[in-house]
């Protein structure tokens, strides 16, 4: 993601990335466009991966809306990167009428055995599939997971990788076409 945040910021636009870091936290500038910050869970300890993720995922809100409040004229778009960061995402694209885009680099199906936990998992990665705009994602095997386990058109799932396709292209390409008239931000099948 980095790399994808400083090809854009070095393309004009402006981007704030927000992090996890347990101790270190605050905004690092890394250059004209481009600022890092760093949130740590404001929960100490948790009874699984589930809660940690949405606990964070509220602090990672309330800094970006922060971020969002201040260039809000500039705001056009967040990037939830995989699932920990959909249920933000959504908060903001319903707040603050800001869509966008998801990044998976697996489904939880790939990842895990069935179970209560997964299952949560899943409902939020299908979630954030139905909400963002694009999704976007690594590999075939993936892409056809995220169409067929949650029904995303084939449009709507893009492929990169670090060479051909980088997510800073695929992110471009998404900001360019937010600007078309008549765009639906309402929920995408």
């Amino acid at each position: 993601m980095e790399n994808a945040a400083i090809e854009l910021s070095n393309n004009d636009f402006k981007v704030d990335v927000i992090t996890f870091h347990e101790t270190w936290t605050g905004s690092e500038i890394r250059g004209e466009n481009f600022t890092v910050h760093r949130v740590k869970n404001p929960v100490g300890s948790h009874v699984n991966v589930l809660t940690w993720a949405l606990t964070l995922g509220t602090e990672m809100q309330r800094v970006a809306t922060d971020i969002l409040a201040k260039d809000s004229e500039d705001a056009k778009m967040v990037h939830a990167s995989e699932w920990l960061c959909v249920a933000p995402a959504i908060q903001l694209k319903l707040i603050l009428g800001i869509p966008f885009t998801l990044s998976l680099y697996s489904t939880e199906a790939e990842r895990s055995p069935g179970g209560p936990l997964n299952s949560s998992i899943s409902y939020l990665e299908r979630e954030g599939c139905a909400e963002a705009i694009w999704i976007f994602t690594r590999n075939e095997k993936t892409r056809d997971m995220i169409q067929k386990s949650y029904n995303v058109s084939s449009n709507r799932v893009l492929l990169f990788d670090s060479t051909s396709r980088p997510l800073a292209y695929a992110l471009r390409r998404a900001a360019a076409e937010l600007t078309i008239p008549g765009v639906n931000m309402s929920r995408r099948k």
